[in-house]
């Protein structure tokens, strides 16, 4: 019997994390596993008293460890800015977690017909152009990283939240089905084009997780995507978490390109 890696017998994540929206919700919940798993950490967030506030919480733990940076990601110079400011202060960036996002840019979800251009265009620069220009920066900087002497070592690992309406059609989420059908895609194009350089890109589909961005939506509407459950039940931010560590690290040093569908069973159906 061959002997179990290293990676097996402990899950570590050492080095240096960027997670955009990680202020609140599931960027958050990755943000304090990373620390506790050992990762410094670029907690990046337009609201950036969120940022603060749990940065000085790991800090309060683990001294140095993290720092908050307040990013627009839609905006190109903050999210070149953020990238640099977190290389100037630790170093390097081994894994970026693209989590920043938008359900509904307007007040309540609507048909295609009555969505507002304006809501769908706000919707497509945070949730598609927002991941477009993360991994711009992200991976300019993980190519100039030397890759560490062993099969399963890495350049850098990035993490895209996408969403289970990455992969279908959501009566009344029109915009955000069709940002994260984007996310999937740009997903799945960078870890063709990086694979060669020793990058990995994953796309992580949750699927119905309560966090404090979730949007109630008419009660038919969640009555509708819950049904779609096998399990019968939302998730809790943590077992997104789960997921998201364990594709960051060496034990996933052979995934690239995947979709990480985290939903309940609702993929088998």
């Amino acid at each position: 019997m061959a002997a179990l890696s290293s990676a097996t017998l402990k899950l570590e994540l050492p080095g240096v994390a960027f997670i955009t929206g990680g202020a609140s919700g599931l960027g958050r919940g990755v943000a304090l596993a990373f620390a506790e798993l050992g990762a410094r950490l670029a907690i990046c967030d337009i609201n950036i008293k969120g940022a603060e506030e749990l940065a000085a919480t790991i800090n309060a733990k683990f001294p140095e460890r993290a720092i908050a940076i307040r990013i627009d990601v839609s905006n190109e110079e903050q999210v070149a800015s953020a990238v640099e400011a977190t290389v100037t202060r630790f170093g390097r960036l081994d894994y970026a977690i693209n989590s920043a996002g938008l359900v509904v840019a307007g007040d309540a979800v609507e048909l295609i017909k009555d969505t507002a251009t304006s809501d769908y265009e706000r919707t497509q620069s945070v949730d598609a152009k927002g991941i477009f220009l993360c991994m711009k920066y992200q991976i300019r900087q993980m190519l100039k990283q030397d890759v560490p002497n062993y099969p399963q070592a890495s350049r850098g690992v990035i993490v895209n939240l996408a969403s289970r309406a990455s992969l279908e059609g959501v009566p009344r989420f029109g915009a955000y089905c069709a940002a994260k059908h984007a996310v999937l895609g740009l997903s799945r194009v960078a870890a063709v084009e990086h694979a060669p350089d020793n990058i990995r890109v994953i796309a992580c589909c949750p699927g119905l997780v309560r966090t404090p961005g979730h949007v109630g939506a008419a009660k038919e509407v969640d009555d509708m995507l819950l049904s779609k459950m096998p399990m019968g039940r939302w998730g809790i931010p943590d077992e997104i978490t789960d997921g998201i560590t364990f594709a960051c690290s060496t034990m996933a040093s052979f995934m690239s390109g995947n979709t990480l569908k985290i939903d309940g069973g609702m993929a088998a159906c």
